[in-house]
């Protein structure tokens, strides 16, 4: 059991080192001052605080493929909307802005990235990205 349990510990902290390197990669030193405002801010969530904005983030994610399936545009009221979601939860760890949030977006078009979102619709990491950078260009500073 110990050694499954160090197992573990040992995957995830691996996984959130890989997860932090690769956003630094995109967001530049910003990023490394994001990863810190993040762990400040969240320092004090339980995990039913941690499970709830999970839960958002899949749910938005979640609606953005059915979103893609019926053939709503990245720029439709529908997605604008499910995006404004995304960057109000997102922005309650650290600021986000116009450049940010467009860096963030092409984070999403990383290839590891998009292998994990395929696992929710084939197309929604490239759909959401260009939902998002619509978002930024049109409504952040």
């Amino acid at each position: 059991e110990d050694d499954l349990f160090d197992g573990l510990v040992k995957t995830l902290k691996e996984n959130q080192q890989k997860t932090e390197a690769s956003w630094v990669k995109y967001q530049g030193e910003k990023g490394k001052a994001q990863i810190e405002e993040t762990r400040r801010t969240t320092k004090g969530w339980s995990v039913t605080d941690w499970q709830i904005f999970m839960k958002e983030i899949t749910d938005i994610l979640n609606a953005l493929a059915a979103l893609i399936t019926q053939n709503v545009t990245h720029e439709a009221e529908e997605t604008q909307g499910l995006i404004k979601k995304h960057f109000d939860l997102v922005s309650t760890t650290c600021f986000y802005d116009k450049e940010s949030y467009l860096k963030f977006a092409s984070y999403l078009e990383d290839p590891e990235q998009i292998t994990k979102l395929q696992t929710i619709h084939p197309d929604l990491a490239v759909f959401m990205a260009t939902a998002m950078k619509t978002f930024a260009e049109k409504n952040l500073e």
